[in-house]
């Protein structure tokens, strides 16, 4: 009778497994995540793909500051440019088209089959507790 129990959490596993080697990949097959940020005035620019720093302008203008200066706006931007990043992952994730979308339901498919074994198995010993009282 543990069999279907056995069946669900096999695949549990192996879902769990691919979500694994999801992480860290493309959200979607030719589709890199992409942010950006500016900053000093739009003198400084960051953009990211795929969480990697891609780009980093600087106008001639901002390389007059002081090195702290330069320094202090450049960290700024580019934490800007992490969050945008974040935030644009978080979006691409909550797609229903996505790698991770497709993840998200089919273990809500699993989810629900598990329900269904368990109804079963307790149909099953309710049937067998009945038969033994006879």
């Amino acid at each position: 009778m543990s069999q279907p129990f056995d069946d669900v959490f096999d695949r549990l596993v192996a879902e769990a497994g691919r979500a694994a080697e999801v992480q860290g990949q493309q959200v979607g097959p030719g589709r890199p995540v992409t942010a950006e940020a500016t900053g000093y005035d739009d003198r400084i620019r960051v953009a990211m793909v795929d969480g990697e720093v891609t780009e980093l302008d600087l106008h001639p203008a901002a390389m007059r500051l002081s090195n702290a200066e330069l320094a202090d706006h450049v960290r700024d931007t580019v934490n800007a440019a992490l969050k945008a990043y974040q935030a644009a992952v978080l979006e691409a994730v909550q797609e229903g088209d996505t790698d991770f979308g497709a993840l998200q339901g089919r273990l809500r498919e699993i989810q629900a089959e598990a329900g269904r074994s368990m109804q079963r198995y307790t149909d099953q010993m309710a049937q067998m507790l009945r038969a033994a009282k006879q």
